[in-house]
């Protein structure tokens, strides 16, 4: 006679049970993962214990800042009679740069560029870097349906000099490889708008006082409480994303600190943004297909996201629908009026410098300490001359330079002063072969 087979839920059970018996307590289980009629489903971070406070409240903060944070445009290019040498120009070149993080290729508007060795599925085979944006270029000659250039700016130009401005950048360097653009379609577009919160947003106040078409949660939960809180699915159409943009720059690589300037603050600290991703799909029934269309309806896309699609609500009535707004949502609400324009950075780029240099001195710090203990040498300044003596055969003075021009078209900063050497000349960089 055959062995019946457990089911699965016998075998779940005999298996917590054995854990019982050999000692192991059930830990309590988060708030938002136990079975409830009034949340959605959630995803939760697992083996992290919140406890519910109750009543959460808010402060109406005003908002420091709001824009465009991402944008990714389709251009329609007719590269015209010179396609085929510009063809085997970025041939050449790709080739060239395999097996590297990109090499410098050339210098539109006194801002250097590099040529990556990737490109991006499905048609897009050659990858340039500039300071304001990410430019990947297909192999055909003309856009037959879907672009044949495609463009992913960088959120610094974006806020800082603005998203037509930015767009015309990318404009001049078509023009400067003797391209014509046809028309400019949108892919993805991300409002952003940036409050002060001290304290952070409550989860109980985000699951027990959201309300949206959106049936998806997801969060993110750290040592310190809530990071990041999803509404929608991951691939939706349209996402909702508040978290805590003060904790991602301390912990950041420096990128994003031109926002202080924004902010007119002095530390990131309890800054929080409530963020939209708006996909193509989104924007396509939004009656969104072209960039002048997106400039044009950047109000009515926020007032859609914070009216009709996701609010935030005071548990006063049973019906979600007559709930009072709250009054920190109804501050992002009015944001509307404030999208499109240019924000201007109040405060100087070298206060900017000083304050990523600083990062990175700390971490050059700790490594000349680690040198030290390695070398058993505890004198500083024996340390910094030994460290140099023994790297500085690594890498030539033109090797370090075209390094550090790389890094600073990666990680957008403008206008470097060795550029203004190569601008004009219509000649590679002097490294283009060592690096």
């Amino acid at each position: 006679m055959s062995k019946r087979r457990k089911s699965p839920e016998e075998s779940r059970a005999k298996r917590k049970n054995a854990r019982l018996e050999a000692g192991a307590t059930p830990g309590p289980l988060h708030p938002a993962a136990q079975p409830s009629a009034g949340h959605p489903a959630l995803s939760v971070t697992r083996g992290v214990v919140v406890s519910k406070s109750g009543n959460c409240v808010i402060p109406a903060s005003p908002v420091l800042a709001c824009g465009i944070d991402s944008l990714d445009l389709g251009f329609h290019v007719d590269w015209g009679e010179n396609w085929f040498f510009l063809r085997n120009e970025l041939e050449s070149a790709k080739e060239a740069a395999t097996g590297t993080d990109g090499i410098l290729w050339r210098v539109f508007d006194g801002e250097g560029s590099l040529i990556l060795p990737g490109g991006r599925a499905p048609c897009y085979r050659f990858h340039l870097k500039l300071p304001y944006a990410h430019v990947w270029i297909a192999k055909s000659q003309k856009a037959r349906g879907n672009s044949n250039l495609f463009v992913s700016f960088e959120s610094k130009t974006l806020r800082t000099d603005g998203v037509e401005k930015a767009v015309e950048k990318v404009r001049r360097l078509i023009a400067a490889l003797d391209g014509r653009v046809e028309s400019i379609t949108v892919n993805r577009c991300d409002l952003a708008a940036d409050t002060l919160i001290p304290g952070g947003l409550p989860l109980d106040l985000l699951l027990d006082s959201t309300v949206s078409r959106a049936t998806k949660r997801e969060m993110h939960i750290g040592t310190d409480g809530l990071e990041t809180f999803y509404i929608g699915s991951k691939s939706a159409p349209l996402r909702a994303r508040l978290y805590d943009k003060g904790k991602e720059m301390l912990q950041g690589n420096g990128k994003s600190v031109f926002l202080l300037g924004l902010w007119d603050l002095d530390s990131p600290q309890d800054v929080w943004r409530v963020e939209f991703q708006m996909r193509r799909i989104f924007l396509r029934e939004m009656k969104i297909l072209h960039f002048h269309e997106l400039m044009n309806s950047l109000g009515e896309l926020w007032d859609y996201a914070t009216r009709t699609w996701t609010t935030l609500r005071l548990s006063d009535n049973p019906n979600p629908s007559r709930r009072t707004l709250h009054p920190w949502w109804e501050g992002l609400q009015d944001c509307k009026s404030m999208f499109g324009g240019i924000v201007k950075v109040r405060r100087s780029l070298k206060a900017e410098m000083k304050f990523s240099a600083g990062k990175s001195k700390q971490q050059i710090l700790g490594h000349l300490v680690s040198f030290g203990a390695y070398r058993n040498v505890t004198d500083f300044h024996e340390a910094v001359d030994l460290f140099l003596l023994e790297v500085e055969g690594d890498l030539t003075r033109q090797e370090f330079g075209a390094k550090v021009l790389k890094r600073r078209i990666q990680n957008g900063f403008e206008k470097a002063d060795a550029y203004g050497r190569w601008e004009g000349s219509g000649e590679y960089p002097p490294d283009w072969d060592s690096v």
